[in-house]
């Protein structure tokens, strides 16, 4: 059986955990070269290992997306290892507070604007530089329902991720000449410690049991069940495969929550 991504060169930021984990692995197992990105070293090394069951030439690099001369200096490290970039995964991200607006600083604001929102840009930013050369190449930007329908108590994370479905459809339509394809996911609410700590916060913030915060979201969602990583990463595999050569600047939804009424 053919591999959808084989010997393709791709960059997951944020690969050490969760969704960009899956991702990685997923498109390993297509036969890309896989380049993971994170900040917390030791769950960089856990997640390396595993990604070396299935990609023999792979790298770990310890990253903040947030910080622009480190990415400059992590896509360089990637190209001058490979000799080519084919596939970014914009997936690093945080959560940010879970509060009321009105409660949150404009330190917060900052600091989650420029993790999700900007830490793609600087990755867009270089990645587009050589896949201009090349003309040829694809980015997937890991978004959110959340930026389609708002979330409350999560404003930042919210608009940030509002803010990346925009910019995925600008870039998409600056670089279509360049046979540079750019898409989003927007993910709903992925099973994993993630959201088990914004259903903490939630419940604290309103006076709620955990188990309540969790019911409601779950509510909210139309297949009843949260999404789990692996899901996500087998839209991603395709996006990033010659299987998706006719689309550039979709927000694809997995699985959208119920519009509020």
């Amino acid at each position: 059986m053919s591999m959808k991504l084989k010997d393709k060169i791709a960059i997951v930021t944020g690969g050490s955990q969760g969704i960009g984990k899956s991702i990685a692995i997923a498109m390993a197992r297509e036969g890309a070269k896989v380049t993971i990105a994170a900040r917390t070293a030791s769950r960089l090394e856990e997640a390396s290992n595993a990604l070396k069951s299935f990609c023999t030439e792979c790298l770990a690099i310890e990253t903040d997306v947030a910080d622009e001369s480190r990415v400059k200096a992590m896509v360089k490290s990637v190209y001058d290892t490979f000799g080519r970039l084919d596939i970014l995964v914009n997936n690093a991200g945080i959560m940010g507070p879970t509060k009321l607006a009105t409660e949150i600083t404009a330190e917060e604001w900052d600091l989650v604007l420029k993790s999700n929102l900007l830490g793609a840009m600087y990755c867009a930013r270089e990645a587009l530089e050589i896949m201009k050369e090349q003309r040829n190449g694809a980015i997937i930007n890991i978004a959110s329902v959340a930026a389609k329908t708002g979330r409350a108590l999560r404003s930042p994370y919210a608009a940030s991720k509002a803010a990346l479905v925009n910019l995925t459809h600008s870039l998409a339509m600056e670089f279509a000449p360049y046979n540079i394809r750019i898409n989003a996911i927007c993910p709903g609410t992925i099973e994993g410690a993630r959201i088990r700590r914004v259903f903490t916060e939630k419940a604290s913030a309103l006076g709620i049991s955990y188990e309540k915060a969790a019911q409601e979201r779950v509510a909210e969602t139309p297949l009843g069940r949260f999404i789990q990583p692996e899901e996500v990463a087998a839209l991603a595999v395709f996006l990033a495969s010659a299987d998706a050569s006719g689309m550039t600047g979709q927000a694809i939804n997995v699985s959208r929550v119920r519009e509020m009424r």
